[in-house]
């Protein structure tokens, strides 16, 4: 009885291949009336910014569009019975899109999957803090399509005045996984620093909020490194404060207080400098102590072990003044910085170096010294930048009597070179990502430069961008993205 039932199992298997194998012609297999294909599968969209998907359809059998009907789903929400989409995001989101062509002779539905992905207008570009008749203004240049301009976002988005004595921008990050960030204002008024959501620029609290035991005295901030476990605020009279997170991943920007007790360390110390690093790599944030003319280098490399503090064996600085530091080419728990220093005969020189970080040690290597022939160009108001790349090979900075120009040094021939000259007084410049525009901001406005290698070689300058009526520019940061793009 089995082998029977097996034989007839075999003679049913190869009569349904026989029929596979078949070429004959069967109506009952038709193809769709209608081919479906987009230009992209990924689309892009902005936040409150309409995005407009059109499809490409060819229609067989001489049917035409009149002879269908549509449905564009979004997350499972049908949102248009339209041909085309026109459809205006108010969040950042990944929306899985269905689109569906339906026949109206006979119900049968065509269907294909795509993407939009929405991010935010103020993800990218440069963050302007600017002084207008006596009050705080916050302004966004997107620049990753097109330059576009968004003035006074923070009242758009808040309906109310920023402040008062705006003083620094700072982007904050909290985890090194994800690319959401916010924006800290620095403003010197009554009501002191606030965060805003990086990516609707509405308020979410003042730093004060964050002391649970009481906010300290003379309490003026001047800048903040958030690092992965730590966030280092620096205030006015040259103190750090320090906050634990302990799972950055999870906890998010504000999980944590800040201590009300200041950080001390041997010899006691005045920070007067704050050198923040790439959020996600560095692992630790430089700081200078005026006090005993050293650098001292924080840790952050795990939770368990955050906050340490370490003096960095560094030559040359116990009789020269610190006029510039900054991190650039960060790579995984290092960073190479580059220092001008002046020394007490008024002779400029450059120094650049490597900072590794380990458990209770910090290595210095590549310590390099070169000549600075900067003694007819410099002011006392003269700001500066350096690229990002490997070698940190431009070091741009203003000068000049009235503090318009722009120059730039290169550490392989020591040898300034003038760049061009600004309509106005320049109150602050800053690179971009890739170190290819420099972000001007003067007495009067904004201004973007082409600064690619191709044509600093050339000798051309390119204006790409300006913005005007946004009062005095006091701070210009450039907005990466990513947290792993800091400072690169």
């Amino acid at each position: 009885m089995k082998m029977k039932y097996t034989i007839c199992l075999f003679v049913a298997l190869l009569s349904f291949y026989s029929c596979v194998d078949d070429n004959g012609s069967y109506d009952y297999l038709q193809s769709p009336s209608v081919k479906i294909t987009f230009d992209e599968y990924l689309y892009d969209g902005v936040i409150e910014e309409e995005t407009v998907i059109e499809p490409n359809l060819e229609f067989v059998k001489g049917d035409n569009a009149a002879d269908y009907t549509y449905e564009w789903s979004l997350n499972g929400q049908i949102v248009s019975t339209d041909q085309v989409l026109t459809y205006i995001p108010h969040e950042v989101a990944t929306y899985y899109i269905l689109y569906s062509v339906i026949s109206k002779a006979t119900g049968i539905r065509v269907m294909k999957n795509l993407q939009m992905s929405v991010k935010s207008p103020y993800k990218t570009g440069w963050a302007i803090l600017s002084e207008k008749e006596g009050k705080s203004l916050l302004t966004q240049v997107r620049d990753d399509n097109q330059y576009i301009d968004y003035l006074d976002i923070y009242k758009t988005q808040n309906g109310e005045e920023l402040g008062e004595h705006p003083y620094k921008l700072i982007e904050h990050y909290y985890s090194n996984t994800g690319s959401d960030s916010e924006i800290l204002v620095i403003n010197h008024d009554a009501k002191g620093a606030l965060e805003l959501s990086g990516n609707t620029m509405k308020k979410v609290l003042y730093t004060t909020q964050e002391f649970t035991e009481g906010v300290p005295n003379d309490f003026v901030v001047k800048n903040v490194a958030n690092l992965l476990y730590t966030d280092v605020l620096l205030t006015t009279n040259g103190e750090i404060y320090l906050r634990q997170v302990p799972n950055q991943k999870k906890a998010g920007f504000h999980s944590a207080p800040y201590s009300s007790v200041p950080a001390h360390f041997n010899k006691g110390m005045k920070i007067a400098k704050l050198v923040p690093g790439n959020y996600s790599k560095t692992l630790h944030t430089l700081m200078y102590d005026e006090k005993n003319h050293r650098l001292l280098c924080l840790n952050s490399i795990y939770n368990d072990y955050s906050g340490d503090i370490h003096e960095v064996s560094l030559s040359g600085l116990e009789d020269k003044t610190l006029l510039y530091v900054s991190a650039y080419y960060p790579s995984d728990w290092s960073c190479k910085y580059m220092l001008l220093l002046k020394d007490g005969n008024g002779k400029y020189s450059v120094k650049t170096f490597a900072i590794d970080v380990d458990y209770g040690s910090v290595y210095v290597s590549d310590e390099t010294d070169y000549s600075f022939p900067g003694e007819t160009y410099l002011t006392e108001r003269s700001k500066f930048e350096c690229s990002r790349d490997y070698s940190g090979s431009y070091l741009f900075f203003t000068g000049g009597a009235s503090n318009d120009a722009i120059y730039y040094y290169e550490n392989s021939t020591e040898k300034i070179t003038p760049f061009t000259t600004c309509n106005s007084e320049i109150t602050d410049i800053q690179l971009n990502y890739g170190s290819t525009t420099l972000g001007v901001g003067m007495k009067d406005g904004f201004v973007v430069y082409d600064v690619d290698e191709s044509v600093i070689v050339s000798g051309e300058v390119k204006k790409l961008h300006e913005v005007n009526n946004i009062g005095e520019v006091v701070d210009v940061i450039y907005r990466y993205g990513s947290p792993s793009k800091m400072y690169r």
